[in-house]
């Protein structure tokens, strides 16, 4: 049986070539059953000797076996005792307050040896905690009578997705799960977005999930925690959003973008990012348009089609900027105005004449 979870113990991580031979073994040795088994995560809470042991399903690289090690203590106060520590004797480390790791929130002082091996003194939050999963090609469930909802999902770690195989205009969605994390270059990142936007119908979304620094990193990047250990780069968070640009979706914006640093290595802060953007639908090249207004504060706005909207003027635009403009977080800055004589769609009224 798995052992409290405010009990010191050794903990270890390896990468394993096939997680259910691993697990298999790891039954047999230690004579339990894990105390999580997941099709991408395994751990085992061994009483004797006390060690906390993970498989992670993952390609041995120069690191060899060992994804990481740590120390589980009992409180909070042992792990913020261990970054003061650290930091007297000079040791660079960082703390990681309530991240999601290995099916579960932990709190962790992170360290690296000078061979790049990763520690870990971590305090449990939350265990058993969900962690996001990736599938391939999938149809999600529409209305009744409607045609399903035809999505591709990729996950850094998987086999690269070859979007150039998808007929032109046959996906609903496409979702990027730390793939841009990847060891990519500027010119196949490129060619995987433009093969996303071929893919897409007119309309469909392209959502980004990955990690990203505010300045490049100049120096080989450490095997960072968990599943964030297959992360092999991390690009500049305005260089993505430029990339998904010059790909030619439209509609861009940061879904999610954490308020602290997640990781800090050689100055550089790194941050989630989850991206949303979407291709031009066809809606977009009609004759149909219809009046906004923009009532401030700024003296104008510029969207990415270069439409500038001036405040206090009216600006007529096409029914699928229409509509984004509605559902986006801008809404309460806009009146939708109406033709029939009557007060736009507004928060607060008739904010500014229509």
């Amino acid at each position: 049986m798995p052992e409290p979870t405010s009990q010191r113990a050794f903990h270890l991580s390896l990468n394993v070539a096939d997680l259910e031979r691993s697990v298999d073994f790891y039954r047999a040795l230690f004579a339990c059953e894990p105390a999580r088994h997941e099709p991408d995560y395994a751990k085992f809470e061994v009483a004797d000797p006390p060690v906390v042991l993970a498989l992670e399903p993952r390609t041995t690289a120069a690191g060899g076996a060992l994804n990481h090690a740590g120390v589980r203590v009992a409180g909070r106060a042992e792990v913020e005792a261990m970054l003061d520590r650290l930091a007297t004797l000079g040791v660079d480390a960082q703390l990681i307050e309530n991240v999601a790791c290995c099916y579960s929130q932990q709190t962790k002082v992170c360290t690296w040896d000078p061979d790049g091996t990763l520690w870990e003194f971590y305090v449990l939050e939350e265990d058993g905690a969900p962690q996001p999963s990736a599938a391939p090609r999938m149809a999600v469930a529409a209305a009744p009578g409607a045609l399903p909802k035809v999505t591709r999902a990729h996950m850094l770690g998987e086999p690269f997705p070859d979007l150039d195989a998808e007929p032109a205009g046959s996906l609903d969605e496409v979702h990027l799960r730390g793939t841009l994390n990847a060891p990519l270059d500027a010119s196949r990142e490129a060619a995987l977005l433009a093969a996303a936007l071929r893919a897409l119908r007119p309309g469909g979304k392209l959502e980004i999930h990955m990690m990203v620094g505010d300045r490049p990193v100049d120096r080989e990047l450490p095997t960072l925690p968990g599943p964030a250990a297959r992360v092999e780069r991390i690009p500049v968070a305005t260089d993505v959003l430029r990339a998904v640009e010059a790909a030619g979706f439209v509609g861009v914006e940061c879904l999610r973008y954490s308020h602290a640093p997640v990781y800090r290595f050689a100055g550089v802060e790194m941050r989630e990012l989850l991206l949303g953007a979407r291709k031009r639908g066809a809606s977009e090249e009609s004759a149909e348009r219809h009046a906004v207004l923009y009532k401030g504060p700024f003296r104008a706005l510029t969207d990415d089609d270069g439409i500038v909207y001036p405040r206090g003027e009216h600006v007529f635009v096409a029914t699928a900027t229409y509509e984004a403009l509605r559902r986006s977080g801008l809404a309460e800055l806009f009146v939708f105005v109406t033709t029939d004589g009557g007060c736009g769609e507004s928060s607060d009224g008739c904010a500014a004449p229509g």
